[in-house]
């Protein structure tokens, strides 16, 4: 910490162990690692904690070391995901990365790696992942043990677990550890859950058929626009799209279209199902949404009204 903050800031540190934790409560003592830090003649109280925490947690131990002590507080971390780093700065708590960022507002100091800011592409979850995420955002889901999101979505609580795993292995800031129990924890909005997520969240269609003739079976699950048109104010394609999965598309008879032949419907084929009233499952169609669609002005403005009324129910 020493090496990197005084390479970094061009100035003498100094750190010591401190003895705040005397005043503390047994939450804080047991929970972090202090050390006074002096950088530019200023007194800092870094706090480090010996357990991964999330937000929520964070919030609440700053305002309670606060309480306790006259210095400014700094949290100081070995590695940091994203959407937590954003948070803390925007609501201006103090940390350190270590060697790689740098957030002291009073010191009007916030400093970045260049290196931190060369960034892989997300990886994408799997098809069973995601169908739990969208599900948690439509539920609210808050506090989710393996064995509850194992009969709410159908599945076996091994599905579960390795789907926790998968989360846990991506770093995402949603899955909580109680005792020997883990449980899909989120208490900020559904909209932060939607935009923390949307980089992990892949297209649902794995297969398009464009068809000559629209089996009554495929009628049930409008998708692409079709299912945009019935919740905004968008008109159909004349061309309407529906939804099967994977599975369900060895039920179904495919007549496709021939090469020039207008074809009477489209039929996508998705990786998973989530059910919803009148089986529109709007987060799923917006990420099935090809690049055109998704730049059309008049499209992209329905778009932001339907996830407020979403995000707002």
């Amino acid at each position: 910490m020493k090496k990197y903050l005084e390479k970094t800031l061009h100035t003498t540190v100094r750190i010591e162990n401190s003895d705040h934790h005397l005043s503390f409560p047994l939450i804080l003592k047991s929970k972090y690692e202090l050390k006074e830090v002096w950088i530019s003649g200023k007194k800092f109280l870094f706090v480090e904690p010996n357990e991964k925490m999330n937000l929520t947690t964070l919030r609440k131990h700053y305002k309670m070391f606060g309480k306790y002590s006259q210095d400014e507080i700094v949290f100081f971390f070995n590695k940091l995901n994203s959407y937590t780093k954003d948070r803390l700065i925007a609501e201006k708590m103090s940390f350190v990365v270590k060697d790689s960022q740098i957030y002291l507002p009073s010191l009007a100091l916030s400093l970045k790696e260049e290196k931190s800011e060369i960034l892989n592409t997300p990886v994408k979850v799997s098809s069973i992942t995601q169908k739990l995420l969208i599900t948690a955002i439509y539920e609210k889901w808050s506090n989710m043990s393996v064995t509850e999101a194992a009969e709410n979505l159908g599945i076996s609580k091994m599905s579960v677990t390795r789907i926790y795993n998968e989360l846990t292995g991506l770093d995402l800031p949603v899955i909580k550890r109680d005792g020997r129990s883990r449980l899909f924890f989120w208490q900020e909005s559904t909209e932060e859950l939607w935009q923390l997520l949307l980089p992990y969240l892949q297209n649902p269609v794995k297969r398009v058929f464009s068809i000559k003739a629209i089996p009554d079976s495929v009628k049930k699950r409008p998708a692409g626009l079709t299912a945009l048109s019935q919740m905004t104010m968008l008109e159909d394609n004349h061309c309407p799209a529906y939804a099967i999965t994977t599975s369900q598309i060895r039920d179904v008879e495919i007549l496709s279209t021939a090469d020039g032949e207008e074809p009477e419907a489209v039929i996508q084929v998705w990786s998973y199902e989530i059910k919803r009233p009148d089986n529109l499952d709007p987060l799923s169609v917006i990420l099935s949404l090809g690049n055109d669609d998704r730049e059309d002005p008049r499209i992209q403005k329905e778009l932001d009204f339907l996830l407020k009324e979403i995000f707002n129910d």
